[in-house]
């Protein structure tokens, strides 16, 4: 256990010299827009560190050890954690060498748990007890401090058998194509302007209320980062939907709309109707959340045939070769989409394609 700035200058002499480390973090979301980093767990093939940054007050150190890119990071479900840590550096980790991709890519289901891969590759079941423990709240205890080491304790020889396997079934280019795509900035960074796709029941709405609602939700992911509280918490979706629809002018037009407490009114409702008076007019997109015409529904059916298909004679999960809205995309016409990119272009998406272009053959 690391809780001093000393200790945290000894951990990183032995961690600068190791190639390879696991690493993990423990953090807090449920209250705040922003993950909260509250434990750093990192593994070499002799030791286990559990860093407690709440403690610790200059962390720069750390941070400058783990973005050397000859250090190779192995994480499990890497993507929240590099999202995390975006916050202490400009870029994403890397190389990272992510086990649930690895695990994918050879046949598992793609949000497959650290515990589950455990069991699978080292026969050994870990307790998850503290999966839904207070990680900010100090002192941690003994099963806390067990639960977060065993988080890291097998990442390292999970790797090397993982690694194994992928060389022996020859899909090397799948694994590192779609761990590259892990340190894409972009990826991280929530887009304001399509927030308003994420609301539930935006594909419902008309083009004038989708106008609406895109205002709506800009205003509303602006101001739950500037609060730093979950987006909900602003404003729950429905009402969104509701104030799209009604397009209210003035703040007694506001009363009755479900899910939208006096409270609320109060605090957010001069700025609710300035979103609306200040949408852009601009057009927004509709065909993605549209519901599908007739001839849209059969090319789909038979793009996700051929998915299955593939799938199967792959042995891997028809969600790695191409997700919903990839087949979505194609059915509508729109032929730049992750399937139709690198080594999934080659093993189904060209097939895809052909379809997709005469949906008669």
């Amino acid at each position: 256990m690391i809780s001093d700035q000393a200790g945290l200058a000894n951990a990183i002499s032995q961690i600068a010299g190791s190639p390879v480390i696991g690493l993990d973090t423990e953090f807090r979301r449920e209250d705040t827009y922003y993950s909260r980093l509250c434990l750093l767990q990192i593994a070499t093939r002799h030791e286990i560190f559990l860093i407690d940054n709440l403690a610790i007050p200059d962390l720069a150190p750390l941070f400058e050890l783990l973005a050397d890119r000859q250090q190779l990071k192995i994480m499990h479900s890497a993507r929240q954690d590099l999202e995390l840590l975006l916050q202490f550096g400009d870029q994403p980790l890397q190389p990272v060498f992510d086990t649930q991709i690895a695990a994918a890519c050879l046949g598992n289901n793609l949000q497959l748990g650290y515990s589950t891969l455990v069991e699978q590759l080292m026969g050994v079941s870990i307790d998850k007890s503290q999966t839904r423990t207070q990680w900010c709240k100090r002192p941690l205890t003994q099963a806390q401090l067990d639960y977060a080491a065993e988080d890291v304790l097998y990442l390292i020889p999970m790797m090397e058998r993982l690694q194994a396997q992928i060389t022996s079934s020859d899909r090397e280019r799948w694994f590192e194509e779609d761990s590259l795509e892990l340190y894409n900035r972009e990826l991280y960074e929530q887009d304001d302007d399509t927030a308003w796709q994420r609301v539930k029941g935006a594909s419902k709405l008309e083009a004038k209320q989708r106008m609406r609602l895109k205002a709506l939700a800009d205003w509303r992911e602006k101001t739950a980062k500037q609060e730093n509280r979950p987006r909900q918490w602003i404003i729950r979706d429905s009402p969104l939907v509701e104030l799209a629809c009604r397009n209210p002018e003035k703040t007694e037009d506001l009363a009755g709309i479900k899910h939208l407490p006096a409270g609320k009114l109060r605090r957010y409702g001069s700025a609710l109707l300035k979103a609306l008076v200040h949408e852009s007019g601009e057009s927004v997109p509709g065909n993605s959340l549209a519901r599908p015409g007739e001839a849209e529904r059969a090319l789909l059916k038979k793009l996700k045939l051929l998915q299955k298909q593939r799938a199967e004679e792959l042995k891997v999960e028809p969600e790695l070769l191409a997700g919903r809205r990839d087949l979505q995309a194609l059915a509508r016409g729109e032929t730049n989409t992750r399937v139709t990119r690198g080594w999934r272009r080659e093993v189904l998406g060209n097939d895809l394609l052909a379809i997709a272009a005469d949906p008669a053959r």
